[in-house]
């Protein structure tokens, strides 16, 4: 699990904390077990303020049934050195 601390525009100071990549190899989708992963880390930070996500465009509808909606004034920016 890792920790951030970020600062809002509005100076409010928070902690962030986070799981990366939470995968299911292709031969065990469409069982489940993604939905229970993402239920499993919902009820662990339940008692946050906001629980953020970045998914990639094909992935949405499936984390839109998870419960998440797509925010429509914005978007996540980043800069890495990671290739996908």
């Amino acid at each position: 699990m890792e920790k951030y601390i970020c600062n809002e525009s509005n100076g409010l100071w928070y902690e962030l904390k986070g799981a990366h990549d939470l995968l299911v190899l292709p031969e065990y989708q469409r069982f489940g077990i993604g939905k229970q992963l993402v239920k499993m880390m919902k009820e662990k930070y339940k008692e946050y303020w906001r629980i953020v996500l970045v998914a990639y465009n094909e992935e949405i509808g499936f984390y839109e049934a998870c419960g998440f909606k797509k925010a429509d004034d914005a978007s996540f920016m980043f800069i890495t050195s990671l290739w996908t």
